[in-house]
């Protein structure tokens, strides 16, 4: 089935079940209110949303509606707890990472919007970035969970645009710790979360094989596999998290961006073929291939579409769509920020 929370005016939004092809959307009223109390008694709410799902995609569900994935928050608009790991390659990993490396899980800050809330930030010069990727909301997880136990609980799966500001720095701060803290400023997410069930075939051992389409400012710079290359599953990410103390039911867990390792050619160069998911790892490859980069982090007015879509060619989660605006906070003039900006101007 799908879920998304559509906008009330209150903090955690309204449960609605909506249809598999994304057009239609009924309240879940009488069932849950809130997605939070759903996955806090899974196995006696599920099944009745997994009826009234049955009902609204036989068109039998009779007070059924549009569904505008402008209208949504993001599915699960408070986490319990959010962290990520990078389950899949980055451009740095063709010169030689080791590919069996265990990825450190990070907590992650920062708001969770909905999929066409804007992009908000101080200055151009933050280097602002897009992270297309994939997350998974959990139930309860015991302590030291084997990773086939973890898997079994993951209640859904979601598309997400990690937003990463990578010129924000305070003056003699420490660059990891202040990245971790400022630099994700927010996560914004598809409008609909999927139970893994829903993806069909597309969903094996821990993985979602989707075509993951990254669309920047109308031109497509990403055509990545969600699954081909993901070193870690979602269940080996969860039994990590859960290896020194449970995991409550709500827990956001992250997979990182999606990428592809490289192909070298037979003249030494390495190309992308499959593009980028984020535009920080489109410069680490234009840096590995010609020794500097040259795609610019986005402006102002630049607009993204992140969207995945099944083995049948239909968006599974549909799309999300930003706009970058400037937001109504002074800017952050960090010498990093300052000296961004100048160079701009040069």
């Amino acid at each position: 089935m799908k879920l998304a929370t559509l906008q009330d005016g209150s903090r955690d939004g309204q449960l609605v079940v909506v249809s598999r092809d994304l057009a239609t959307a009924h309240y879940a009223t009488g069932i849950a209110h809130r997605l939070q109390q759903v996955l806090d008694d899974w196995g006696f709410m599920a099944p009745q949303l997994q009826d009234l799902a049955d009902r609204l995609d036989a068109g039998r569900a009779r007070h059924a509606f549009a569904f505008d994935p402008a209208q949504c928050l993001a599915p699960l608009p408070r986490a319990f707890e959010r962290v990520e790991g990078r389950a899949w390659p980055s451009p740095g990993d063709a010169a030689g990472a080791v590919d069996g490396a265990v990825p450190t899980l990070h907590a992650r800050v920062g708001e969770l919007l909905g999929p066409c809330h804007p992009i908000e930030v101080a200055s151009e010069a933050m280097g602002i970035d897009f992270g297309a990727g994939l997350a998974v909301v959990t139930g309860d997880v015991r302590r030291g969970a084997t990773p086939a136990q973890a898997l079994e609980g993951v209640r859904l799966v979601l598309l997400v645009n990690d937003l990463r500001l990578h010129r924000v720095l305070a003056a003699g701060s420490d660059r990891g710790a202040a990245l971790q803290l400022q630099g994700r400023p927010a996560t914004a997410f598809g409008p609909v979360a999927v139970t893994p069930d829903e993806l069909g075939g597309a969903w094996r051992d821990g993985r979602a094989h989707l075509t993951l389409q990254t669309v920047w400012n109308g031109r497509k710079v990403g055509q990545c596999d969600t699954g081909e290359d993901m070193r870690r599953h979602f269940g080996e990410l969860v039994a990590q998290l859960a290896a020194t103390r449970p995991v409550r039911a709500g827990t956001l867990v992250g997979g990182g961006t999606v990428g592809h390792p490289g192909v070298v050619r037979k003249d030494g160069r390495t190309d992308w073929p499959r593009g980028h998911a984020g535009i920080a790892e489109r410069r680490a490859a234009e840096t590995l291939r010609d020794g500097r980069p040259t795609t610019e982090f986005m402006h102002f007015s630049d607009t993204v579409r992140i969207e995945a879509k099944g083995p049948d060619g239909r968006s599974v989660f549909g799309a999300i769509e930003q706009e970058v605006m400037p937001s109504d906070s002074d800017i952050v003039e960090t010498p990093e920020v300052r000296n961004a900006a100048e160079q701009r101007q040069t």
